[in-house]
């Protein structure tokens, strides 16, 4: 059975965002560092941390690749001319970019 899903601190439930998954991660370092908590407690934190930095870097890697799918594609586009027509340049073929 896997780990509960950590709900909106608002109470209104639903998945943490990339922000609010970040905002957790920070107020889990700065409590972590305060270094005041049982052993167990700072353990169940690190552990959640842990989790949330995963979750956040595959977020940050999915994105990544969208992004450069969607530059691929438009660095593969044909060039157009001003007059919206493409640009076949003087030798007839498409002009280069």
């Amino acid at each position: 059975m896997g780990k509960p899903t950590r709900t909106k601190p608002d109470g209104q439930g639903g998945p943490l965002n990339f922000e609010e998954k970040m905002g957790r991660l920070e107020e889990i370092v700065r409590i972590l560092e305060a270094g005041d908590r049982p052993l167990e407690e700072s353990m169940a934190l690190f552990e959640e941390g842990v989790r949330l930095s995963n979750e956040c870097k595959d977020v940050l890697e999915k994105t990544e690749k969208k992004i450069t799918v969607l530059l691929s594609h438009q660095e593969n586009e044909i060039p157009f001319s001003e007059e919206g027509k493409p640009d076949h340049g003087e030798n007839g073929r498409f002009a280069e970019t």
